[in-house]
């Protein structure tokens, strides 16, 4: 009878080991699922942030392409700018030469006119570099300081003339004097023309 409660008693404990066994088990299994559902959770926001990332580089891509075309339009409205502004500058060039063009056929007239004025005697034959007063039509030698018949001062009778600069704003389009580098309507820098 001994040998079966030493027996018995070995089976409860060995039930009770196998109990603890078996809720030491149950414990594992639950953190193991817990983990596996922790896990999971941590997966899909890994997901949900690449997906924002992958979300973000495309709009990225998409405002570096629509900045390389800003890029490209100022780049074009500058070089038109740039091809006004040397056209314009050219006009009033065209414009200056034609005014001198016509200065000097009216000085050519003025001399014509005083000239049939002048009694019918044939006139010498001028050097090369004698110019005609454009103010009284007399002859001027090179080495005149002043008219003969005037008394101008040679240098100023022949100076060229100033070429009038303006600047433009390439914003607003206002002419501004030389002087001014900056729009005061706009504050943009001024270009010539």
């Amino acid at each position: 009878m001994d040998e079966i409660q030493e027996l018995e008693q070995k089976i409860a404990e060995l039930e009770r080991t196998l109990a603890a066994a078996h809720t030491d088990v149950d414990d594992a299994t639950a953190e193991v699922e817990r983990e596996k559902l922790l896990i999971e959770q941590t997966q899909a926001s890994i997901a949900q942030l690449e997906a924002g990332i992958e979300a973000k580089r495309q709009l990225i891509a998409e405002l570096d392409e629509q900045l390389a075309g800003l890029h490209a339009r100022i780049e074009e409205v500058r070089a038109r700018e740039a091809a006004e502004a040397a056209a314009l500058a050219a006009a009033a060039q065209a414009e200056a030469e034609a005014q001198a063009a016509s200065e000097v056929v009216e000085v050519a007239e003025s001399a014509a006119v005083v000239e049939e004025a002048a009694p019918a005697e044939e006139p010498a034959p001028q050097p090369a570099e004698t110019r005609i007063c454009p103010v009284c039509g007399s002859v001027i030698e090179p080495y005149f300081k002043f008219c003969p018949g005037c008394a101008h001062p040679v240098e100023e009778l022949f100076a060229p003339e100033p070429v009038e600069v303006h600047k433009r704003c390439p914003q607003c389009g206002k002419i501004w004097d030389d002087d001014m580098n900056f729009c005061a309507d706009c504050g943009v820098p001024l270009i010539v023309g």
